[in-house]
C-alpha cells in the first residue's frame, strides 16, 4: 500500500490514532523502538486501521506490524467495514468500541456544483463520486486512507442519460453517483489491477470497464429491471433487481471497450417485491441473495419515513450451465454476519470478533432515488440503520451518530468501508 513519509502516530489508549508531522527527534526515535514494545502498542490498538497507520510510519514499523499479526493472527484476510458518518467532520464509528471518533485525517471527497451530492463505496477501501462538466462526467475514484486517485471516463455508455436522471440535472444536490462495485485495487499494478460495474438504481443497463481502457461495455437486462447490487463472483458479475428478485449475470471476458451486450437471465421465480436486493458471497463461498423490506412506520414533520423492517436471505443453488435452479431460504445465518447498504456487500466470521453478532445483517440507509419527489428528496435518507437477527426476526437499532448532531445530518446514509490492511496479512 501507499505510505506517506514524514508522519508519526500520537494515539489515545485503546483508542483511534491521529498522525502529525515527525521532527528529527521524532525519527531517531521511531527508529529505535524494539520489537516487544512495538507488540505492546500493537495490543492496544482495537481497529485495523490503527495498524496500517503504525505500519506507515516507516519501514522498520511496517516489518513490526506485518510480525505482530502473522503472530498472532489478529486480523482475518476477511475484516468487518467501517462507517464512515456523513458530513465534513471526517467522522468514524467504530463498531468494535461503539463511539464516533473525530478529526482521523481521512482524505474524503469534498462537493461543489460540479460533484455529485454524496459519495459511494465500492470495495477494497475505495470511495467513488461523479463530476459533472456540462454534458460529459467522470468517476473519481479515492482512496481516503492513501489519498490515491483514479480518474475513470464515462464514454460509451449512457451513465446518467435517462430521462429521469436528466430531468435531475438542474438541482445540484440531487446529482447522485450511481452504485459501483470494483473488483481489485487501482493503486496495486496499475490499470491493469481493477475492473468496475457501476450502475443506478432507477436504470435496468449496467456498465463496465477495466483499468486502461477508455470506454463503457454497455450491458442490457430487461427495461422493466431496477438493478440494486452487483457482485463479481467466480469469474462473472452477477446483478440482481429489486421487483421480482431477477437474477443476471454476463461474463468479464466477453466485454471489450465499447463494445455492448445483453446479460444472460439466469432465473425465472419471481418473488414479492422488495425495497432493496443484495448479493453477498458468504465466508463459505456461497452466493447469497438478500431481500430487504421496508414499511412507513412514523413521521417527522410532513415527511412520511420508510423504515427496514424485515430481511430474507436466500442460497442460490446453480445448474452446469450456470442458471439458478432454486433459491433456499435461509432462516439462519450462523456464525456468519452480513454488511449491507450503498456499497459493496460483504460477510465475515463473527466469531472472530469479540463485538460481531452473528447471525445478523448490520444495514445502513440506502441512496435517494431520482425518482423520489424534490420536496421531499430526504424521504428515503431518514436514519434507517440497525443490526437484524435473521433467526430471531428482531433488530437493534445502531447508534452511531454525535449525540448532538441536527436532524438533517441525520438523514444522510451513512457508509460502510474496508480498512485497507493489504500487507500485513
Amino acid at each position: 500500500m501507499s505510505r506517506e513519509k514524514g508522519h508519526t502516530l500520537i494515539g489515545n489508549s485503546g483508542g483511534m490514532i491521529n498522525c502529525r508531522r515527525v521532527t528529527s527527534s521524532d525519527s531517531k526515535w521511531a527508529v529505535s523502538l524494539t520489537v516487544d514494545v512495538a507488540f505492546v502498542i500493537l495490543d492496544k490498538l482495537l481497529e485495523p486501521i490503527d495498524h496500517v497507520r503504525f505500519a506507515a510510519i516507516c519501514k522498520l514499523w511496517h516489518s513490526f506490524a506485518k510480525h505482530y499479526n502473522h503472530t498472532t493472527r489478529r486480523w482475518p484476510k476477511l475484516l468487518p467495514p467501517m462507517l464512515i458518518l456523513p458530513g465534513d467532520q471526517d467522522l468514524i464509528y467504530s463498531l468494535s468500541e461503539g463511539k464516533v471518533y473525530h478529526k482521523i485525517n481521512l482524505a474524503m471527497p469534498r462537493f461543489n456544483y460540479h460533484s455529485a451530492r454524496r459519495y459511494v463505496a465500492c470495495g477494497n477501501g475505495w470511495l467513488a463520486t461523479m463530476h459533472y462538466y456540462g454534458l460529459d462526467s467522470n468517476i473519481l475514484l479515492l482512496n481516503p486512507f492513501t489519498r490515491v486517485t483514479h480518474l475513470l471516463g464515462c464514454r460509451g455508455w449512457r451513465l446518467g442519460r435517462s430521462t429521469k436522471l436528466e430531468q435531475t440535472r438542474m438541482i445540484p444536490e440531487r446529482k447522485q453517483a450511481p452504485k459501483l462495485i470494483l473488483f481489485g485495487d487501482p493503486s496495486v499494478n496499475g490499470d491493469n489491477s481493477f475492473m468496475v460495474v457501476a450502475f443506478y438504481t432507477t436504470d435496468s443497463t449496467l456498465g463496465f470497464i477495466r483499468g486502461g481502457q477508455s470506454f463503457w461495455s454497455s450491458i442490457e437486462t430487461m427495461e422493466q429491471y431496477a438493478i440494486t447490487d452487483a457482485i463479481f463472483y467466480k469469474g462473472q458479475v452477477y446483478a440482481v433487481d429489486k421487483n421480482l428478485g431477477r437474477i443476471v449475470s454476463f461474463d468479464v471476458k466477453t466485454c471489450t471497450s465499447g463494445n455492448s451486450l445483453r446479460a444472460k437471465i439466469l432465473n425465472n421465480t419471481y418473488m414479492c417485491s422488495s425495497s432493496h436486493s443484495y448479493l453477498v458471497e458468504s465466508t463459505k463461498g456461497e452466493l447469497l441473495h438478500v431481500r430487504r423490506f421496508l414499511k412507513v412506520q412514523r413521521e417527522w414533520g410532513q415527511l412520511t419515513m420508510p423504515v427496514t423492517f424485515t430481511f430474507k436471505v436466500y442460497k442460490l443453488v446453480f445448474d452446469d450451465n450456470g442458471y439458478v435452479v432454486q433459491q433456499v431460504e435461509l432462516k439462519t445465518l450462523g456464525d456468519e454476519t452480513l454488511f449491507v447498504g450503498d456499497n459493496q456487500s460483504m460477510s465475515v466470521l463473527a466469531s472472530s470478533f469479540s463485538w460481531c453478532r452473528p447471525n445478523s445483517i448490520y444495514y445502513t440507509s440506502d441512496s435517494i432515488t431520482v425518482e423520489d419527489d424534490y420536496r421531499n428528496f430526504n424521504s428515503c435518507c431518514q436514519c434507517d440503520m440497525g443490526i437484524f437477527n435473521l433467526e430471531e426476526g428482531t433488530t437493534t437499532p445502531l447508534q452511531c451518530y454525535p449525540q448532538h448532531s441536527s436532524e438533517e445530518y441525520r438523514l444522510e446514509p451513512a457508509t460502510w468501508i474496508l480498512p485497507p490492511i493489504n500487507g500485513l496479512c
